[in-house]
């Protein structure tokens, strides 16, 4: 496993050497406990190409710091084998660079679900209507000139990559879950990629202003501000709903820094929350409980503690823990 790409590494060398055989797979030559090793301890390289963008019109980008317990990007991807010690999900890396990244498609599906899909839906279109500042937005419309419908949309979504700033560093970190057969015998723990705690992604998208004749609706940069808002509120990636792909604006404190290959493991704990600086607090007037109004991913209609659906705002704007 010589490759200095992650990409032909992770989907191609570290297959290398395997033997089928009636009774499942052999290995010769390195062990899957060595080959997964080499793949956790990668140090990934700064990649520079992202530079020629800088002088493209209308080019906007924020930076976001995955939060515990990381990230999970491609899982859908064939990247299974019968063997103890093997890596069992796939995952996303770029085709030059070999870097792990979030596909401009996959950025621009993730926001698109985040606005209205039918007419009806009210709580989506207050939900982004309270991130812009003209509260009288066509929501229908601007969603259809940002994503397209019959016609390509207006906004270019290239997609988020990690920004290694100094020497290499390692991104990668083992991850578990444990399927039962029944709910207290027989766990079957199988090994699985993240991206770490702590690691600084770049959002990047090529905008310009939301017009209706001369007039303009939602500037490029206030668009870009929905977006990364929406990303923080929501997450990204795969397993959002166990917590992955919680994105913070400042480095997790547990995680300090993003491991050179020189030091050791990130250090996190369960039960970590991340905080968003947008949205507002709901105070139930039945339990007098606070509640954020994106909520486990989802717009609250009611109270998650007493299910009343009779909430009032207060102190919207000013940052809240945002629950997982």
């Amino acid at each position: 496993m010589l490759s200095p790409n992650m990409n032909y590494l992770y989907n191609v060398e570290y297959f290398d050497g395997l033997e089928s055989s009636g009774e499942g797979f052999g290995v010769s030559g390195m062990s899957m406990k060595e080959r997964t090793r080499k793949i956790v301890e990668f140090p990934f390289e700064a990649d520079t190409s992202l530079g020629a963008l800088e002088k493209a019109k209308g080019i906007q980008s924020f930076e976001l710091y995955t939060a515990y317990p990381g990230l999970m990007i491609g899982t859908g991807a064939m990247h299974d084998i019968d063997m103890e010690e093997a890596l069992k999900n796939g995952f996303t890396f770029d085709y030059v660079t070999g870097l792990p990244y979030l596909p401009g498609s996959s950025l621009k599906g993730i926001l698109r679900s985040f606005f209205p899909q039918k007419e009806k839906d009210e709580e989506k279109k207050e939900y982004i209507r309270s991130y812009l500042s003209n509260k009288e937005t066509d929501i229908k419309a601007f969603m259809q000139w940002i994503f397209g419908d019959e016609k390509p949309g207006n906004i270019n979504f290239i997609g988020a990559f990690p920004k290694i700033d100094g020497q290499a560093k390692r991104l990668l970190a083992m991850e578990y879950i444990t399927p039962h057969a029944s709910e207290f015998l027989n766990p079957i723990p199988i090994s699985m990629l993240k991206i770490k705690p702590g690691v600084k992604f770049r959002f990047v998208f090529i905008c310009k202003d939301y017009k209706v004749g001369d007039r303009v609706i939602v500037s490029a940069e206030e668009m870009t501000k929905l977006f990364k808002s929406i990303i923080l509120d929501m997450g990204i990636g795969a397993k959002t709903n166990v917590g992955f792909g919680v994105m913070s604006e400042q480095m997790p404190k547990e995680n300090k820094t993003c491991n050179s290959t020189g030091s050791g493991q990130a250090q996190s704990n369960i039960g970590n929350t991340s905080t968003s600086t947008t949205g507002d607090v709901i105070t139930c007037k039945v339990c007098k409980r606070n509640y954020q109004r994106v909520f486990h991913g989802e717009i609250m209609t009611e109270c998650p503690y007493c299910k009343n659906k009779k909430g009032k705002k207060s102190g919207g704007g000013k940052p809240v823990q945002k629950r997982r």
